[in-house]
């Protein structure tokens, strides 16, 4: 085994890659985290590592606490990392408009008129269909 470029070409190269993903990635992950922190303000509804839900009452960013309301009158401090998941964002500059996958923006009375419209419509159907664990009472043949 001389001297082979074309080996050590490709070895860079492969070097190279696993640097550039590695980077990439902490750079996707630190973003994340900023958004998360951005959208980390009273009110908003979140999940912690934990699985338990409450609702943002302060944010205390010199210390990383975040002062829950898990129940009416009950809260819990937790650490800042220690939320996983935003339930709901904080209110967008959008005025009640969301955007769906088509990118085309959709108000939320539409919104509100298609629920109204299916569950009118499920009203309707409910009286031809028995419902979910209901017994039905079949006619009994009598040979």
């Amino acid at each position: 085994m001389g001297n082979n470029p074309t080996l050590l070409i490709v070895m860079v190269v492969i070097i190279g890659f696993f640097f550039f993903w590695s980077w990439r990635g902490n750079r996707k992950r630190q973003a994340a985290e900023a958004e998360k922190s951005a959208q980390l303000v009273k009110g908003v509804e979140v999940m912690t590592n934990a699985g338990i839900f409450g609702t943002v009452e302060s944010v205390d960013l010199e210390n990383n606490k975040v002062v829950l309301e898990t129940s009416p009158g009950n809260f819990l401090t937790v650490h800042r990392q220690a939320i996983s998941r935003i339930e709901t964002p904080a209110e967008s500059s959008v005025d009640s408009a969301s955007t769906d996958a088509a990118g085309t923006a959709t108000s939320a009375s539409a919104i509100d008129a298609a629920n109204a419209e299916a569950h009118a419509q499920a009203a309707n159907t409910a009286d031809q269909k028995p419902a979910f664990g209901e017994r039905v009472d079949q006619p009994k043949n009598d040979e």
